[in-house]
């Protein structure tokens, strides 16, 4: 017997003989019980990972998209749980971006104190997310969005309400019609 065999299940005193095609082979076959929602969906929101949920639930993840897809309310926890989760990565990628990391540096394999490290990239993703009407393609000179299926150009008047990179664009505009280009801007 090997030791994994030895391990009591958490929904039963004895172990299920033939398991679930669909469950691996290290993982526990389990019924879907309220018990087994709230941990999937409790370790959704900590990890954000389906898998390593469905893992610490004791459930298959193809268990779960299945639940998932028979059942709308657990659908709509399974959202809130990933939401969740994203805040939480969103505020430790904001500490990240605004304090930097903390990066031990060596010299002839011995440590010799440390810097640390901001993420420019980190930080215009985020500012990028936040706020597009400012910091989007058009503002950073990335190549523009292809036209509609409607056949409106991306600076269109009825796109431009919603399309972020036409509101840049007419930003720009007018900024450079009133001659506020800024620094690096050629007169004449």
């Amino acid at each position: 017997m090997e030791p994994e065999d030895l391990k009591p299940e958490a929904t039963s005193s004895a172990p299920e003989e033939t398991p679930a095609p669909l469950a691996s082979p290290r993982q526990p076959v389990r019924l879907w019980t309220s018990r087994v929602r709230t941990a999937f969906l409790e370790a959704l929101a900590d990890l954000g990972q389906v898998r390593a949920a469905a893992r610490a639930a004791g459930v298959s993840p193809q268990r779960v998209y299945r639940e998932r897809q028979k059942c709308p309310e657990f659908a709509k926890a399974w959202k809130e749980a990933m939401d969740l989760a994203l805040d939480a990565l969103e505020e430790t990628l904001l500490d990240r971006a605004m304090n930097g990391v903390e990066k031990q540096v060596y010299y002839g394999g011995k440590s010799c104190g440390s810097v640390r490290q901001y993420s420019d990239a980190l930080a215009m993703f985020l500012l990028r997310a936040r706020r597009p009407e400012t910091y989007g393609r058009a503002a950073t000179g990335e190549a523009q969005a292809a036209p509609s299926a409607t056949g409106e150009k991306p600076g269109d008047r009825s796109e431009g309400r919603d399309d972020p990179i036409a509101l840049i664009e007419a930003r720009l505009r007018m900024l450079a019609a009133c001659g506020a280009g800024g620094p690096g801007t050629q007169d004449g």
